[in-house]
């Protein structure tokens, strides 16, 4: 029994499709976006008035 368990776990793993570099990095992005904004406008020059929460 723990044998067949294993193998559908095994077998449910390898249908998991996996995350591309592409798909991490666009994540990264958007989870991160408060912090890169403002560091972007502030490099090229602009004047950057932070949100209040």
């Amino acid at each position: 029994m723990a044998s067949t368990t294993a193998t559908a776990m095994v077998k449910a793993n390898k249908e998991v499709k996996k995350v591309t570099l592409w798909e991490r990095f666009k994540n990264y992005l958007i989870e991160n976006v408060d912090i890169i904004a403002p560091g972007i406008i502030m490099m090229n020059g602009g004047t950057y008035f932070p949100k209040l929460k």
